[in-house]
């Protein structure tokens, strides 16, 4: 008869609770009573509980669904107390540059050295008839990069044997870059552009030219397009749309300078582990790409998923991040997410 009473306790609570009845409940919830069938029915059945239906918690604690409620706010935890410090962002942004640049020299020098074999077939001494009384360039070499740390040769006359001065002059500004690592030779000059010059931290992309310069005159190369530099970045938060799934109880991707932090947090459903996935979308332009993604983990369990390798150079990516909060009632899940892009200086990604 005991049983038979509370099932119908149990059954005249719910019937009221979907009705939207305000009655007093006749019963006491317990946990795997409110966890029958799914997440959804059970995040819905609880939402329909008035707030006076008293529940058994795992602990033995009977409340109120408001006092679960109340207390479940009360307990959140602010995930602002553990934001990644700005010099770790910084550091992690120095060694990301710093790796882009190893492999950019290391192409760069590759390729360098069939401009040290075309000047080696230009080291013969001036024959009457390419003697110039000044020098004169007749042609570019056309494997010249014109990038920072690139190799670059042009050809012509009158350069002599004594090495001279050899500079790139960048059009908009008229800043000349001296080049370094100077092969000379009577019928062309080579050499390599620095790859750190302070004017390559902020020049775009733009037109330019090389100067030989020489006790007897100067002589000026075709116009050629210097090359910008690449370099990465952290894309600015507000700068990609974050999109945070609404599984649990308190749902929301912040945007905070350049990280965005999401927070997952179950402050009433007494069964909780919620779980979902957060998307983020990613859409550049003018060249720039998606490069990598960081993430500071604070509280739940995490998975990257295999999805954000897949648009690494690409200027459109969706990502996303997979949540759990793991246990039960006033739960949480929190992270801190960066998105990195590379590009090229002085060029923006919208």
């Amino acid at each position: 008869m005991r049983e038979r009473a509370r099932g119908l306790a149990l059954v005249a609570l719910l019937a009221a609770a979907s009705q939207g009845s305000a009655a007093p409940p006749p019963g006491i919830l317990t946990q795997a009573e409110l966890a029958a069938g799914g997440k959804k029915q059970v995040k819905e059945r609880f939402r329909r509980l008035p707030p006076e239906a008293k529940i058994r918690l795992s602990d033995g604690r009977v409340v109120t669904k408001a006092e679960l409620v109340a207390e479940g706010k009360r307990k959140k935890p602010d995930p602002r107390s553990a934001a990644p410090s700005a010099g770790n962002e910084a550091s992690r942004l120095t060694k990301l540059n710093a790796e882009l640049s190893a492999r950019t020299a290391a192409k760069l020098e590759a390729d360098g050295v069939k401009a040290k074999q075309a000047i080696q077939q230009l080291k013969i001494p001036d024959s009457a008839k390419l003697e110039c009384p000044a020098p004169k360039v007749h042609s570019v070499f056309p494997l010249s990069n014109f990038t920072p740390g690139g190799w670059v040769v042009v050809t012509g006359c009158g350069f002599k044997t004594t090495p001279g001065q050899f500079v790139l002059v960048l059009s908009q500004t008229g800043q000349e870059i001296p080049v370094g690592s100077l092969q000379w030779a009577p019928k062309g000059v080579g050499g390599q552009i620095p790859l750190n010059h302070p004017a390559f931290k902020t020049a775009p992309t733009q037109p330019a030219t090389l100067l030989v310069k020489t006790p007897a005159g100067t002589a000026t190369s075709p116009m050629v397009v210097y090359r910008a530099p690449r370099e990465v970045r952290a894309l600015p938060a507000n700068d990609y749309v974050a999109v945070a799934s609404t599984e649990s109880d308190d749902d929301s991707c912040v945007d905070s300078g350049s990280w965005t932090m999401c927070q997952h947090y179950t402050f009433a459903d007494p069964l909780g582990k919620d779980n979902g996935y957060d998307t983020f979308i990613i859409t550049l332009q003018n060249g720039w790409t998606y490069h990598s993604v960081h993430v500071d983990w604070g509280d739940g369990a995490w998975n990257w998923g295999s999805n954000w390798s897949q648009f690494v150079g690409k200027s459109f990516a969706t990502g996303s991040i997979i949540w759990d909060t793991t246990c039960g009632y006033q739960c949480g899940a929190f992270y801190y997410l960066t998105v990195y892009v590379e590009g090229e200086v002085g060029t923006k990604w919208k």
